[in-house]
């Protein structure tokens, strides 16, 4: 049973081994999160200030 399970699950030796890979992962993460967020408070911002669905759809297209 352990042989399948290992043979489903992915590797994990570049996090434990390579410092430089966890970095790149971690910054990968961090920028993902940061385009989440901006997708979320710019149509929220635009129509705070303009009040306008069309500017929310505008800026959407």
């Amino acid at each position: 049973m352990h042989a399948k399970l290992a043979a489903v699950l992915p590797d994990l030796t570049p996090w434990r081994s390579s410092r430089d890979f966890r970095l790149l992962w971690v910054q990968g993460l961090v920028t993902y999160l940061g385009s989440v967020m901006a997708l979320i408070a710019l149509p929220l911002q635009i129509k705070e200030l303009t009040g306008s669905p069309l500017a929310v759809g505008a800026m959407g297209a």
